[in-house]
């Protein structure tokens, strides 16, 4: 499958085309929970219908022979820093697609409320772990957001910002 991007809106300081939004990736899902539905069952709001997809299999090389992603900062690897606050977020599901160096990232990541799944082909660049996430998030999510294992500055209100903005498009 071509991954292809669609003309693209400006909102909320995020890109969104059509509900599916680059850069930050925001996409629907093909098959969508109706909104009506959500809220006349469970009483849930749309922006629970978000998974967050963190990617966490890439090789590092441009950080030289260390991953990036379990370096320390403020004594914490940054990928759990990124976990911790996307967790903290408003999505309702996390699902973290490991690769390179699995074992330790996700050791890194224990005591987490999220899923992992691993993409082997890793070392085929990040699309690829863009597609193994999409996979894993199935039919039930109303869209998904993709959250990078190396963006330790970004705290759950930025997520929820980006949740929100997308609860707030157009059908």
């Amino acid at each position: 499958h071509r991954f292809q991007v669609p003309k693209i809106k400006r909102y909320a300081g995020a890109a969104f085309a059509n509900r599916r939004a680059i850069s930050f990736f925001f996409f629907t899902n093909h098959a969508t929970i109706p909104l009506a539905s959500i809220n006349a069952t469970s009483g849930l709001s749309f922006m629970n219908g978000v998974t967050a997809i963190l990617l966490a299999a890439g090789l590092s090389k441009r950080f030289g022979a260390a991953n990036k992603l379990l370096e320390k900062i403020d004594g914490e690897a940054m990928v759990r820093r990124v976990a911790v606050a996307v967790c903290a977020s408003k999505a309702m599901r996390i699902v973290v697609v490991l690769g390179h160096e699995a074992d330790l990232i996700a050791d890194a990541l224990s005591g987490l409320a999220l899923e992992t799944v691993l993409n082997s082909d890793f070392g085929d660049g990040q699309i690829s772990s863009v597609r193994v996430g999409v996979r894993a998030v199935g039919d039930d999510a109303t869209g998904f957001m993709m959250c990078l294992g190396d963006q330790p500055l970004l705290t759950s209100a930025d997520y929820d910002a980006l949740i929100d903005a997308f609860s707030e498009q157009p059908d």
